[in-house]
């Protein structure tokens, strides 16, 4: 393991890689299971070259640890040529060949990949990410993080589904957006709409512990902002 964290010093990732991270996910709460039914970070490899890859010897982790890939089982490590294979980050390594001994770090790390000749392919620095939100290329095997976006619908093993996290005036995906405004000074400009709003939501509702998150069902509050009643019937 040191010879592997030392190259990685001494080797800064200078290359484009055939294979690239595609998708991770840092904060998991309700989402994403892995095989064995638990909630676990992943990152997810995509093959961009064409031929398929074996996984096997290739080192993935971050700069706490990590797992080489073991070799027994190439039709459980290989991926098919454009093809993307989901690594889980949870630490559970008595699971199986894709999962590592690592956990992502919801405030920010590296994700580092290092191929069975020492040189390291992928080196990424990433932000702090929120809960059951992974951050994902658009469209898929798009070079970190040209064309990233944070997506509420993880898609481990799947083609990446862009589900927009709005975030107001500040986001760019807001229909409102002003680069000069900031939440702190209440400087976002919303429009007037007269009628029933959504005034609130709950979508993965806990106990008054904070527990048990998603065992009570969803709900939608609306408010009338007019001066009249008015009829949800129909």
């Amino acid at each position: 393991m040191k010879r592997y964290i030392q190259i990685l010093i001494l080797l800064p990732f200078i290359s484009f890689s055939q294979i690239q991270v595609n998708e991770f996910f840092a904060d998991s709460g309700d989402c994403c299971l892995d095989d064995f039914g638990e909630a676990e970070d992943f990152v997810e490899i995509i093959n961009l070259s064409a031929e398929d890859l074996d996984l096997a010897g290739y080192y993935f982790g971050d700069l706490n640890g990590g797992t080489i890939i073991g070799d027994d089982s190439p039709e459980i490590t290989t991926i098919a040529s454009g093809g993307i294979k989901v690594l889980w980050f949870d630490k559970d390594t008595d699971q199986g060949l894709l999962h590592i001994d690592a956990k992502l770090n919801s405030g920010g790390e590296n994700i580092i990949c290092i191929n069975p000749l020492g040189d390291t392919i992928i080196n990424i620095t990433f932000p702090a990410q929120y809960e059951d939100i992974s951050f994902a290329s658009f469209p898929d095997g798009q070079v970190y993080n040209t064309g990233w976006d944070f997506t509420m619908c993880p898609s481990p093993g799947e083609i990446n589904n862009l589900c927009a996290m709005i975030e107001g005036c500040t986001s760019p995906n807001a229909d409102n957006y002003d680069s000069a405004a900031s939440i702190e000074n209440g400087s976002c400009i919303f429009n007037s709409t007269d009628g029933l709003l959504i005034n609130e939501y709950g979508a993965s509702n806990c106990n008054n512990q904070g527990s048990n998150c998603g065992d009570y069902e969803d709900w939608i509050e609306l408010y009338n902002n007019t001066d009249f009643a008015i009829d949800l019937n129909g």
